[in-house]
């Protein structure tokens, strides 16, 4: 059973509008592919979609795009095939630890889900939602700002007239000021042939 606290399989790269895959191929304009597993079966089964795989071939790496709708269903499908039961949208409420510091470390969740309670078994994995409900020491700055990172699509855009990867963030630098941003930086990706951006600002 895989309880997610999403309301969809896949995390981040279904959920989080980037639509990009970095690291699946060697730096060059010339990169290969090397990573390798269950991207094969990504990469093949993606690209024999109609729009759902694209790649971009820059001086630096090799990026490659896909339609994060297409990527959910190749998650919910794999899940299938595997046997695998899915509950999303359930919701952490504690976390009880056992064991001491020089033995195995067990937590035990109580999850709430649609319906009632459910024993999710004894090998949770995830972020530091789990470590902080735990009691467990987290990393926390002593002092100064926090930035976080804004993800937002842009659509409609005229992919002939798309800055470059130099222009964007110089405009940004000039501009920042007038919004009462603190940090001036961030990127962007344009997906190919469909006139949108995924924009990451800092």
């Amino acid at each position: 059973v895989l309880v997610d606290s999403l309301p969809a399989l896949g995390g981040q790269a279904v959920n989080s509008i980037i639509g990009t895959f970095c690291g699946l191929f060697s730096n060059g304009s010339d990169g290969y592919q090397f990573t390798h597993g269950i991207a094969d079966d990504l990469l093949g089964d993606l690209g024999a979609q109609e729009n759902a795989l694209f790649y971009r071939r820059g001086p630096h790496t090799t990026v490659v795009y896909y339609d994060e709708v297409a990527l959910g269903r190749w998650v919910e499908k794999a899940m299938l095939a595997a046997g695998v039961t899915v509950i999303v949208g359930a919701v952490m409420r504690n976390v009880r630890v056992a064991g001491g510091v020089d033995e195995a470390v067990r937590l035990d969740l109580d999850v709430t889900v649609a319906g009632g309670e459910i024993d999710p078994g004894h090998a949770p994995t995830g972020d530091a939602a789990l470590v902080w409900q735990a009691g467990f020491a987290c990393r926390e700055p002593d002092d100064g700002p926090i930035y976080g990172t804004q993800m937002l699509i842009v659509e409609n855009i005229d992919e002939s007239k798309v800055p470059s990867r130099e222009e964007l963030p110089a405009r940004m630098r000039e501009k920042a000021g007038d919004y009462g941003l603190l940090r001036r930086e961030g990127l962007s990706f344009v997906i190919p042939g469909r006139g949108v951006a995924a924009m990451n600002m800092t």
